[in-house]
């Protein structure tokens, strides 16, 4: 009897938490999950993170793993697919008919100069028919499905339905996708394009952006990992300027591809613009730091005006002074991180090592901490002290 009644409230008490293995955190999406951390699901993580943070799409809109029929293009046959990340109508229910964004996440094997290049809209068509892959999925999902993105965890592909074209079967690629509106989420018109206005970065983003630039300067522009650091810098020193002038009122951003309210393709004309804009900005702050003796006559961009543009299009979403992160040090990690190997003494440690180690008082030390110390291997390379 007693037994009985063991195994009767066994049943009915709710389940008790347990601790998390190494390789197990809870979904993002529900916060309830536990769920296996594999290279799949870490990246899966990471980007439901940037629709909630960086596009202020509602976690509990957002499902995993959700089934469609796609037709095969060569056989004509329907076929199942999932797509990683399907995003709804704001309050409406999981049903095909409310998907307005679809989300393809896909971890590539190697990471080598060939996968790591920049590709257009249309190189992704051509090479291994990734824009197909998402734009499949889109039709799938039904003509009110607005916008996809495809990322491998290198590499960003955000694509847009052309709602003005016949039958609304025609795909642009975007530079980035437009927020979520409140309370009508995806169900008003389109913001005005994330490439006008800016907001704290996402930290997922943000090294993406980053780490597409490091790629855009360093592979396809063919420059030497040094040389795309200083360019890399001048183009952040600019945006900082950009950031400092909007936020004292003295005019309107210039960093900027264009200033249209639509999220259309940029061209040739709003790439050279930009860059052209740019340029004038570094100038501008070499003249208003002339008195320090920063800059030479070396200090000089030497990238071609669809690398400036580009970088520019990768970077005028995002406001990196109000960003918490320490931006000129991440830029130093994601262009040189992959590749130091130590021979100089370039050692990164984890930001979490350092925190872990200022934070932990020592065993003999009582009250308040009446030391000062640092920690020069420190990733931020930050001293830290009280």
């Amino acid at each position: 009897m007693l037994i009985a009644q063991m195994e009767a409230a066994a049943l009915t008490e709710p389940a008790r938490p347990h601790d998390l293995a190494d390789n197990e955190d809870f979904d993002y999406i529900t916060g309830t999950t536990v769920i296996r951390l594999s290279k799949t699901e870490k990246l899966r993580q990471s980007v439901v993170r940037a629709l909630v943070d960086q596009y202020g799409i509602d976690p509990r809109d957002v499902a995993a793993d959700v089934p469609l029929h796609v037709t095969d293009p060569e056989g004509g046959r329907p076929r199942r697919r999932r797509v990683s990340l399907a995003v709804f109508e704001y309050g409406r229910p999981h049903e095909q008919e409310y998907i307005r964004r679809v989300v393809v996440t896909s971890v590539r094997p190697r990471n080598n100069r060939a996968s790591a290049k920049i590709r257009s809209y249309t190189h992704a068509h051509h090479q291994d028919d990734t824009a197909g892959e998402v734009t499949a999925l889109m039709q799938a999902a039904g003509p009110a499905c607005r916008y996809g993105l495809w990322t491998d965890g290198n590499d960003l592909l955000f694509i847009g339905r052309d709602t003005t074209s016949v039958g609304n079967k025609t795909f642009l690629s975007l530079t980035n996708w437009p927020t979520a509106v409140a309370h009508q989420r995806d169900t008003a018109p389109a913001p005005p394009s994330r490439t006008t206005g800016s907001t704290p970065a996402n930290e997922t983003m943000l090294r993406l952006a980053f780490r597409r630039c490091r790629n855009a300067i360093h592979v396809n522009e063919g420059q030497p990992q040094n040389a795309a650091f200083w360019q890399f810098l001048y183009v952040l020193l600019a945006k900082f300027h950009d950031e400092y002038l909007v936020r004292e009122g003295k005019r309107e951003t210039r960093f900027h591809l264009h200033r249209d309210t639509s999220d259309r393709v940029p061209g040739e004309a709003d790439r050279s613009a930009a860059a052209e804009r740019v340029r004038a900005l570094f100038g501008e702050v070499k003249e208003r730091y002339a008195h320090y003796n920063l800059f030479d006559q070396t200090d000089e961009f030497s990238l071609s005006d669809q690398a400036l543009g580009f970088l520019v299009g990768e970077l005028a979403a995002y406001s990196l002074c109000t960003t918490p992160l320490d931006t000129l040090t991440t830029a130093y990690h994601e262009l040189f991180g992959d590749t130091l190997s130590g021979d100089h003494g370039q050692y990164f440690t984890p930001p979490a090592w350092s925190a872990c180690w200022w934070r932990s008082p020592p065993p003999s030390q009582a009250g308040p901490y009446s030391i000062r110390a640092a920690e020069p291997a420190a990733s931020s390379a930050k001293a830290s002290q009280s």
